[in-house]
């Protein structure tokens, strides 16, 4: 029995992490450091409705600039990717992102926030697509999904520590702490950034000059388009969980932000312990498409079960169940799929336009899902949810086929 644990150990946890070179693992620790800082977003619609005294219609207009800015950025980022250095572009990008944290701390009107939420999130999200491109540039052809993986593993556990330490700075210091705090990870990822690639060590990281690739390459792809707009519908209601499930657990079950800080905590730990295992286990079997239809589906039943009528511990737990194996199953094969549809020369541009979906996802998480709220019940809106992810996932399913036949025929 115990040499059989120690099998499985062996086979799912250590071995997943095999492999990988020291300059994805510098990578992955430069986004724990900055995501450890991740306090705005988590809170801002409870900053703008409780704080400003906002409607959920004007909190929800200004949210949707972090998607905005973040659609600008990925399509900057796209384009600086395929023609820069990307461990540059990282760095520089961090630095300017918090110094803009910190100074949002201090705007309260409604244009004014709206355009440096706007900024913020165009020079943050514009580092992404780099970051991606860097993993594909450090990993080998077998482990670059997981190479992906580890990226998100250590972004995921900075975001179990961020909310938390945010809801307890809230509850104990007040709202301006988080912007700081926020805004100081940021700086300390972009500080060991440059001790670690562009330091003394800089000559043994500089890249031959890059080929500057086809911008529009993923944008005429219908094939790769169609399988994207698909994820979209799905990230769309997945991203919820940052702007309409904080005022659920406020508004419907009557909790505090130190409550919402815990909630983060059990879903960043559960995709740490969970993420590289589950990734290394489909990643053997060549399959890029049935994780990704059938975490949408698992996404879709979690925000069904946010509406059983239990206590709220045990919704934390159900809802993240499902709601972490949907995104851990889905979230690294978009990117591997897109990395091999790339080929060498585009990657940047496939991985900028990966970045570009999730970013208009941020626009309409907030955008459509905050002022509904006003129109419908949380109950109502949920359902809604559940049925288009899981409609969704079987879509993506059906159509898999599609970019199969070209990977298949790639490599004949």
């Amino acid at each position: 029995m115990a040499s059989t644990i120690e099998k499985i150990i062996q086979e799912s946890i250590i071995d997943s992490f095999k492999g990988l070179k020291p300059e994805v693992w510098y990578l992955a620790l430069v986004q724990l450091i900055n995501r450890a800082g991740l306090m705005v977003t988590p809170f801002m619609t409870l900053y703008l409705t409780k704080e400003l005294d906002w409607s959920y219609t004007q909190a929800g207009i200004a949210v949707m600039f972090f998607g905005i800015g973040s659609l600008t950025g990925s399509l900057i980022g796209g384009y600086l990717s395929n023609r820069y250095d990307d461990l540059k572009i990282i760095t520089i990008g961090l630095f300017l992102t918090g110094l803009a944290f910190i100074a949002m701390a201090y705007i309260s009107h409604f244009y004014l926030l709206c355009f440096w939420i706007w900024l913020t999130s165009t020079v943050g999200d514009s580092v992404r697509p780099s970051f991606y491109t860097a993993v594909a540039r450090f990993s080998e052809k077998d482990n670059t999904t997981r190479g992906i993986s580890l990226i998100r593993l250590a972004i995921n556990l900075g975001i179990a520590v961020g909310p938390a330490v945010g809801g307890l700075l809230i509850e104990y210091a007040g709202y301006e702490w988080i912007f700081f705090m926020d805004g100081v990870t940021c700086i300390a990822a972009s500080v060991f950034m440059f001790y670690r690639f562009l330091g003394k060590t800089r000559k043994q990281y500089e890249e031959e000059e890059k080929s500057q690739g086809d911008f529009w390459a993923p944008y005429v792809d219908f094939k790769f388009m169609l399988f994207m707009i698909l994820n979209l519908i799905n990230l769309t209601v997945f991203f919820q969980i940052l702007f309409t499930v904080p005022l659920f657990f406020e508004e419907y079950l009557g909790l505090s932000e130190k409550y919402v800080g815990y909630f983060f905590i059990i879903n960043g730990l559960m995709v740490c312990a969970l993420e590289m295992p589950l990734v290394f286990y489909l990643e053997k079997r060549k399959n890029l498409f049935l994780p990704i239809a059938l975490g949408a589906v698992l996404i879709g039943i979690a925000f069904g079960s946010l509406l059983i009528p239990v206590s709220f511990w045990i919704i934390f737990t159900i809802y993240n169940i499902f709601l972490v194996v949907g995104e851990v199953i889905n979230f690294p094969f978009i990117n591997a799929v897109g990395i091999k549809r790339a080929g060498e020369k585009n990657i940047g541009t496939y991985n900028g336009a990966i970045s570009v979906v999730f970013s208009i996802c941020f626009i309409l998480a907030p955008g459509i899902g905050v002022p509904l709220l006003d129109i419908v019940s949380f109950e109502s809106f949920f359902i809604g949810c559940m049925i288009i992810s899981v409609l969704t996932g079987i879509a993506i399913y059906l159509t898999r086929g599609l970019l199969e036949r070209d990977f298949e025929m790639e490599n004949s």
